[in-house]
């Protein structure tokens, strides 16, 4: 049976959300009729198996933070039920790095997404992380 898709009449026609998962940004738009949970998993799954898979990092056991010159494994085969997906608790303030997850379809159908809001994936029991981009200035980058 296909999940119930939302219906929320404060979504808009066309809606930009980001994947971000560690320190990976994975752009996607929404359509009001097409949102299920089961649909924004697949579409993180399409876009992160495009990309070359997740990146799974070692973390640290005494401050609890990743580190990211630690890359422990890339699984590019997965299932979806191995992906979990978040919001912030804050909306202001998402690389505060504190989630709320989507366990069910009720629980989105509450949500109303707006343009380039984060929405956090998690990988079975790795949780959820993502790390604000760095826009420092690259002058010192070699360029082809």
């Amino acid at each position: 049976m296909q999940p119930p898709k939302s219906s929320n009449p404060k979504q808009g026609p066309l809606t930009i959300v980001k994947f971000k998962q560690m320190k990976t940004t994975l752009v996607f738009y929404l359509q009001p009729g097409e949102l299920s949970l089961n649909y924004l998993k697949e579409s993180a799954k399409s876009a992160l198996r495009l990309t070359g898979g997740l990146d799974l990092y070692e973390k640290d056991p005494q401050t609890g933070k990743y580190d990211f010159l630690k890359r422990v494994d890339v699984v590019s085969d997965f299932d979806l039920d191995d992906l979990k997906l978040a919001i912030p608790k804050d909306k202001q303030d998402p690389y505060a790095n504190n989630w709320i997850e989507i366990v069910d379809e009720d629980a989105l159908l509450k949500i109303t997404f707006k343009d380039f809001d984060i929405i956090a994936i998690g990988y079975k029991d790795n949780g959820f992380f993502a790390v604000e981009p760095d826009f420092e200035d690259d002058d010192d980058l070699p360029l082809d």
